[in-house]
């Protein structure tokens, strides 16, 4: 690792959080990772309609998704993210600019919003399919004394 604080390992709520916000989780069939799929309300957003979803997995705080009634898109998400510092963050995320990619409606522009943190912008340049990647790719490589990984 070069600069900055060393990795931690995320296990509990955080683990869980993190895991359910990997957008194949988003953008993928929210009945295999979530325990309860629930429209709960019809409305609009930004001058579209939308239906109100609630995602609900054990021991987390809801997620609310606010979908594109005609095209079926995520246009926005709220949850409270749970960090042990600071207890549940408020967090929205504003999904745009849709492409399609592989056969699959992809955005690639989004906005995620925090009171302690203000906006921060995510813009997507490309997205590959079928990138095939070497087994390791995601194994953490043991540290050294001096706090360094290999």
């Amino acid at each position: 690792m070069s600069g900055g604080a060393p990795s931690t390992e995320l296990t509990g709520k955080q683990l869980a959080q993190t895991r359910l916000g990997h957008p194949s989780v988003l953008f993928g069939d929210w009945r295999k990772y979530y325990d309860t799929v629930r429209v709960v309300r019809a409305g609009e957003l930004g001058g579209r309609k939308v239906s109100g979803v609630q995602l609900e997995s054990a021991g987390l705080p809801p997620m609310r998704v606010s979908l594109d009634a005609e095209t079926g898109d995520v246009l926005q998400t709220q949850q409270e993210m749970w960090i042990p510092e600071a207890g549940a963050i408020p967090v929205t995320t504003t999904y745009s600019d849709y492409r399609e990619v592989g056969g699959m409606r992809v955005p690639h522009r989004y906005i995620e919003f925090t009171e302690m943190g203000g906006r921060t912008i995510f813009q997507v340049e490309r997205v590959e399919v079928g990138v095939e990647l070497a087994p390791d790719t995601f194994t953490l490589q043991p540290s050294t004394e001096s706090g360094r990984g290999k």
